[in-house]
Order: C-alpha cells, then sequence, then structure tokens
C-alpha cells in the first residue's frame, strides 16, 4: 500500500464505494444538506418549484432547465406520496440529492 505520510509525483484517481455511502449517510452532509433546505425555504419561499430552481442555481452554479425541475418536483412528490415524508423532509432529502449529484462533486 501507498504510503500516505510520503509524497509522490503522481496518484491515480480513485472513488471507493464507501465514499459514496458517506455521502449520502454521513452526519455532516446530511446536516449540510438540512441547512441547505432551510435556507431555500428562507429565500425561496413556499413555492416548491422556486425552491428547486433555487437550488440548483445556488449548488450547480447554473440556470435549471425544464428537465431538472421536474425531475426534482417528481422526486418530491414521490418522497411525500409513496415514502409518507413531509413537504420539510422531501426537500431535505432533495437537498441530500444534490449535493450527491456527480455535477456538484466534480469539475470537468
Amino acid at each position: 500500500l501507498a504510503d500516505p505520510d510520503s509524497s509522490c509525483e503522481a496518484r491515480f484517481q480513485t472513488t471507493q464505494p464507501a465514499q459514496a455511502l458517506a455521502m449520502l449517510n454521513g452526519r455532516f452532509v446530511n446536516q449540510q444538506a438540512a441547512a441547505f433546505a432551510q435556507r431555500l425555504r428562507r429565500e425561496a419561499g413556499d413555492d416548491r418549484e422556486a425552491r428547486i430552481r433555487h437550488a440548483i442555481r445556488l449548488a450547480l452554479c447554473r440556470e435549471p432547465d425544464a428537465a431538472s425541475v421536474h425531475r426534482g418536483l417528481a422526486l418530491m412528490r414521490s418522497l411525500q406520496d409513496e415514502h409518507g415524508q413531509d413537504a420539510q423532509r422531501a426537500l431535505d432529502y432533495y437537498c441530500l440529492f444534490l449535493l450527491n449529484t456527480n455535477e456538484f462533486l466534480y469539475l470537468d
């Protein structure tokens, strides 16, 4: 195994399965998602679509397209209707989803 205490000229880029699980289940990321959702409630009001549009602008630094907004609305509706989450928790989960997208995690 590589010695993490010494430097080397190059390291291979790797992603471990545990990293993805930590991003979904870790306390820190879930706290950040809840804080992000709270900010959306404060800044975008009660309109679910406005919250999704604002979230995409903040997290992904781009204007939301219709497909992204539609998927966000469908996810939140599914969380509430099929999984019994209230509107607040559905928004928390949507924010967690955004913080776990490749578009948020990786720079091109």
